[in-house]
């Protein structure tokens, strides 16, 4: 099941994407990684794209911690969405977040 947070990022990403036709309801998350300073979500589920990474999203969490996000989609697949930082830890409680277009 998603979090708020991912399915929102991922909701951004397939609006602000024409290339991608992917319905967030038909992804199923297969695991998570957290690495200290960001997290690497894995799906199961299909677009209609071939090998590439959209990279055009970051959000302001906690009104201080800025961090950025790349969904990577190979061979009709969506992979994964990494989430990191830049230079700090990522917070244990997301509390209010922003998402914008980089």
């Amino acid at each position: 099941m998603f979090e708020k947070f991912e399915k929102d990022v991922i909701e951004f990403f397939l609006q602000n994407a024409s290339n991608l036709h992917c319905k967030i309801d038909d992804l199923q998350i297969e695991k998570r990684e957290f690495s200290g300073d960001g997290f690497f979500t894995y799906f199961r589920g299909n677009v209609e794209d071939s090998d590439t990474h959209i990279s055009n999203a970051g959000a302001l969490l906690n009104e201080k911690i800025q961090v950025g996000f790349t969904l990577f989609v190979n061979k009709g697949k969506l992979n994964f969405l990494e989430g990191y930082t830049y230079c700090e830890p990522w917070p244990e409680h997301i509390e209010t977040y922003k998402i914008f277009t980089t």
